[in-house]
């Protein structure tokens, strides 16, 4: 869902991709990759088993707003160095994976998608491509719960490194309360609600019909399934519009300018993280050369 799988492989590719220096030193495991990576849609499962209760803080939407974003993003950059904290360095690494990958693939599959398709069906086709692609792996019959049995939680140092940001950016005194309950709805939605199935394929339907869920999505297009949209593929190369300009790629030409951004943007991480030069990380994410780091 949101991408997430997607967003998985994305960081896992980069993690590859690290200085011997610092991945000699790192510690993480798939489990890990999967939380870190798919992180900034975490609090959209507060709601997702909870149909009444109201988005007050509207996390997702903010940390998809670019300034906000990068703001924050700088903040948890430098008091990762500051405290020099190896588990923050990954946290970095999985909030830049995911802003990227949103930043591209959201615009693209809104223009490109069949009418009939909504945005949180395709990013699961997405998902599902991606997956079938790169292991074979039929998400479909997957259970991710058990696959990642360890990616839903809500550790210390990510609330060492989001609290403050999120109160001094954002002014949100979000809780560690409120995300562990996401985690935990996160689990139980892949672990049970994730895989079609009959009786699941009923009580969605049954959920859209009474308007249990009063947004602009479908319960039903939470569910991975083995058929996708040709058109997000953009075969044709039809032409679409992204925030920097207009492009004609393919799906798979995207995910590699994804990639690429995503290792540019990790390696400036990591120039001012263990060598202390700071040029690359202001060109990256756009600081202000009068600001001190």
């Amino acid at each position: 869902m949101y991408g997430e799988f997607t967003k998985y492989y994305l960081l896992k590719d980069n993690l590859n991709k690290i200085p011997s220096l610092l991945d000699d030193t790192l510690r993480y495991d798939d489990s890990l990759i999967f939380n870190v990576s798919g992180f900034t849609s975490t609090a959209n499962y507060y709601r997702l088993l909870n149909p009444f209760i109201k988005d007050r803080y509207k996390i997702y939407d903010r940390l998809h707003n670019k300034d906000y974003f990068t703001r924050i993003l700088v903040e948890c950059i430098y008091d990762t160095k500051k405290n020099e904290n190896l588990s923050k360095i990954i946290m970095c690494y999985g909030l830049v994976t995911a802003s990227i990958a949103d930043y591209y693939l959201i615009p693209y599959l809104k223009e490109l998608k069949g009418s009939k398709t909504t945005l949180n069906s395709a990013l699961n086709m997405v998902d599902y491509y991606v997956a079938s692609k790169r292991e074979g792996l039929d998400l479909s019959k997957v259970n991710l719960g058990k696959r990642f049995p360890d990616a839903f939680q809500y550790q210390n140092y990510m609330e060492e490194l989001l609290h403050n940001p999120l109160v001094k950016i954002l002014n949100l005194f979000v809780t560690k309360g409120f995300f562990n309950k996401c985690q935990k709805r996160k689990r139980f939605f892949y672990t049970h609600l994730a895989k079609p199935h009959w009786y699941l394929n009923w009580l969605y339907k049954g959920y859209d019909f009474i308007n249990l869920f009063k947004r602009d999505t479908k319960a039903i297009d939470f569910l991975y399934t083995d058929s996708i949209d040709t058109n997000i593929l953009n075969i044709e190369r039809k032409s679409f519009n992204t925030p920097d300009g207009c492009h004609n790629e393919t799906l798979d030409e995207l995910l590699e300018i994804i990639d690429n951004e995503i290792a540019r943007k990790i390696a400036a991480i990591n120039d001012y993280l263990i060598y202390k030069k700071d040029k690359d990380l202001k060109k990256e994410f756009n600081i202000p050369k009068e600001i001190e780091l």
